[in-house]
């Protein structure tokens, strides 16, 4: 078991698409750099709230590790907000 990246919780948002990089890994010895590993939040409004999906491994290329992760709570979701001056509707992840 190899040390792919350590954790944080900076996401950034992408294209319309949701991704969680890990890096500072363990040094990968055929490229003398770190490992880091990628996920991706895809939404899948099928899963339930209660059920956060589970991570899918892909692939990997250069010592970087890419995750799919399919879960319903990245899913946006429209809100409506009472406030009289703010009658607009908000797009919440």
């Amino acid at each position: 078991m190899h040390n792919a990246g350590n954790f944080n919780s900076r996401l950034y948002f992408d294209d319309g698409v949701l991704y969680l990089h890990l890096s500072g890994g363990e040094v990968c010895p055929k490229l003398k750099k770190n490992r880091e590993t990628i996920i991706q939040f895809v939404c899948n409004s099928s899963l339930g709230s209660s059920d956060p999906g589970k991570p899918v491994y892909i692939s990997e290329n250069d010592c970087t590790y890419y995750i799919v992760w399919h879960t319903s709570l990245v899913c946006e979701r429209q809100v409506r907000t009472k406030h009289p001056r703010l009658q607009t509707k908000f797009k919440q992840l």
